[in-house]
């Protein structure tokens, strides 16, 4: 992560600094880890720009969410944009 919004930290109870250089993947259950790393490479391929996985909090509890991809430009460097919207349980 280069930057991440004050609602995401908030959200996941991080601090900017603790974020700064994390892989998203990181963020997710362990039991959903190749899950995820999956649906980021069809990311990364442009197959999708949306999964629905949790983020798990620094406490361990999950956030449910939906998460946008698009690319970006940041400083120069080619970037993933990532939105995150979370979902409650219906």
């Amino acid at each position: 992560m280069l930057y991440s919004n004050p609602a995401f930290r908030k959200h996941l109870s991080y601090t900017e600094k603790e974020l700064l250089g994390k892989n998203i993947l990181s963020f997710h259950p362990h039991n959903r880890v190749l899950e995820a790393a999956k649906s980021f490479s069809e990311i990364l391929e442009g197959k999708t720009f949306l999964y629905s996985l949790p983020f798990v909090t620094r406490e361990g509890s999950e956030i449910f969410a939906e998460t946008r991809f698009s690319r970006g430009s940041w400083r120069g460097q080619e970037v993933m944009i990532a939105l995150a919207r979370s979902k409650l349980a219906k």
